[in-house]
C-alpha cells in the first residue's frame, strides 16, 4: 500500500523521519562505528517511542505475544550481558538492540492509520 507523504500528521512524519534514518544508520557501515551516530540512532529510537506512547492503537498499549517476549528477552540479556562483560557487552550489541526496534516499529495492527 503506497502512502501519501503530505497526507500524514506531523506525528507520523516525525515517526517516519525516525524510522528512515535508524534504517539508513543500519545499512551504512560509515555509520555503524561513529559515536556521533549511533547516539542520534538511540535518540531516534526513543523519539519513535515516546510518539508510539501516546498512540491509540499502540505496540505498547496492546502489545502481541511476540513484542512481549522481545521485552523479555531484552529485560534479560541486557543486564545480563553487562553484568559479564560491563559497559563494552552493551556497546558491542547495540547494533542487535537497534535491529530488534525494527521488529516493534513494522508492527502490523489491524487497521492501523499509516503503513510503510
Amino acid at each position: 500500500m503506497r502512502t501519501n507523504f503530505s497526507a500524514l500528521s506531523k506525528r507520523d512524519k516525525i515517526k517516519l523521519v525516525c524510522i528512515m534514518y535508524i534504517s539508513v544508520w543500519a545499512t551504512a557501515p560509515v555509520l555503524a562505528y561513529g559515536t556521533g551516530y549511533r547516539i542520534l540512532a538511540l535518540l531516534a529510537i526513543v523519539v519513535w517511542s515516546v510518539l508510539e506512547l501516546f498512540e491509540k492503537r499502540s505496540v505498547f498499549r496492546k502489545p502481541p505475544p511476540y513484542v512481549l517476549l522481545l521485552f523479555l528477552f531484552l529485560l534479560y540479556t541486557i543486564p545480563v550481558s553487562y553484568l559479564a562483560d560491563g559497559i563494552s557487552a552493551l556497546n558491542r550489541n547495540i547494533q542487535f538492540y537497534i535491529m530488534v526496534f525494527f521488529c516493534l516499529s513494522t508492527h502490523p495492527i489491524k487497521g492501523n492509520h499509516w503503513r510503510y
